[in-house]
């Protein structure tokens, strides 16, 4: 009864002892380390495991073990820790067990009166063992192989439960680790989801931005629009206005214009009487030419007769004098210009611009529709290329002849 009891109690201390670190281990609220401190609780539980403190050290190793799993350094004391103590259970049961033993010995000599078998061997020890002291002797070893074969049985029973344990926290270890990993992962869908979230509300932010953004455009556009209505309707009345103001000009112009054109067609009128005024003086110095002998004067409309009448061949030379023929020849169109040399210009097909012009102390002539043009230094062929070139900005293809009619050269000369 006495080896039961002892049994029992050895089997409830190892059970307390296992079991207490392990529920400790398992409070995370009652822990004092922190991710941040595991090298300090680390060396502290080296410290006393060093020290002989192999429960402190063993909870100190259990807490680093449950914040870290893959702290290897600790699972190693950790194990060192369980069998030192182990082994100081294991001892303390074998010092119960001998001092049980011990005990029930004393017990048994007294109630029996049997002398100790270590005084009986030492002091009679060439005597021949009786047959009661090898019972003796025969039972006590037989007992104690019994105890030490429960003892053997114990430590296994007690590295098998060890060996259990350490595999139940390496599993709880990475049973934690697992739930750790899985909290992470919801964490982390539960951040994308909600990251998901914030982007669909930006999208819709924006959309809505979009819209609004559309719809000012939008009004905007009409409000353009109809300023720009506005400034139509502004600027017809501007232009109507405007009509209104200019239709007095607008008639004075046409006055003028009409008055413009009344003059030009008077000077057309007076350059024609002139041309045809030119045409009978070429007439009747042709005439004069053929039948020089005859007076061909115009009829005087004075009412004195003429009393002295020129002989023929004096009237034929004033009228030569007065009159020149035309000089056409080649000598006189390579001739250059000089001043006060009379020309005869026409334009074929273009009889108002048939004008005899007179070469001016400048040494320009003057010509309907081109104005002033140099003439002195020009041959009468290079006078005629010029008036062609500047005819063409009014005339199409103009046919310019250029005839000397009076030279100073041929006075001078006569």
């Amino acid at each position: 009864m006495g080896r039961q009891k002892v049994a029992l109690a050895g089997v409830s201390l190892l059970l307390s002892l296992f079991f207490s670190p392990l529920v400790f281990a398992l409070e995370q609220e009652e822990l004092s380390c922190t991710k941040e401190s595991l090298s300090e609780c680390y060396e502290e539980g080296v410290n006393l495991f060093n020290n002989k403190d192999f429960e402190g050290a063993k909870s100190l190793f259990g807490k680093v073990i449950t914040i870290d799993v893959n702290y290897k350094k600790a699972s190693v004391y950790l194990t060192k820790c369980h069998t030192e103590i182990a082994k100081l259970i294991i001892e303390e049961k074998l010092a119960a067990q001998k001092q049980a033993q011990k005990e029930e010995r004393q017990i048994q000599l007294e109630t029996k009166k049997i002398p100790d078998p270590a005084q009986v061997l030492s002091t009679v020890s060439k005597w021949e063992p009786r047959d009661w002291e090898q019972e003796i002797l025969a039972k006590r070893r037989e007992e104690q192989r019994q105890i030490d074969a429960e003892a053997r049985r114990q430590k296994q029973e007690l590295m098998a439960e060890m060996r259990e344990q350490q595999k139940r926290l390496q599993e709880e270890a990475k049973k934690q680790q697992q739930e750790l990993l899985e909290k992470s992962r919801q964490e982390e869908e539960k951040i994308q989801q909600e990251a998901k979230r914030r982007q669909e509300i930006l999208i819709e932010l924006k959309g809505l931005e979009e819209q609004q953004r559309e719809a000012e455009m939008q009004k905007r556009r009409e409000a353009l629009l109809a300023l720009e209505k506005e400034e139509q309707k502004q600027r017809e009345l501007e232009m109507k206005r405007r009509q209104e103001l200019l239709a007095p000009l607008m008639k004075e112009e046409q006055k003028q214009r009409e008055i413009e054109e009344k003059r030009k067609q008077e000077i057309l009128l007076a350059l024609e009487r002139e041309k045809l005024k030119q045409r009978e003086i070429e007439e009747k110095r042709r005439k004069e030419l053929l039948y020089g002998k005859q007076d061909f004067s115009p009829i005087q409309t004075s009412p004195a007769p003429k009393t002295v009448m020129a002989s023929p061949k004096k009237a034929s030379t004033k009228l030569i004098e007065k009159y020149p023929p035309a000089m056409e020849s080649a000598q006189e169109k390579t001739r250059a210009i000089m001043q006060g040399d009379t020309l005869y210009v026409s334009v074929s097909k273009v009889p108002d611009l048939d004008k005899s012009v007179t070469v001016q102390p400048d040494g320009t002539i003057t010509y309907p529709l081109i104005g002033k043009i140099k003439a002195t230094g020009l041959t009468v062929n290079a006078l005629t290329q010029e008036l062609t070139e500047q005819l063409k900005n009014y005339i199409k293809e103009p046919k310019v002849v250029v005839r000397p009619q009076q030279s100073t050269h041929l006075t001078s000369s006569k």
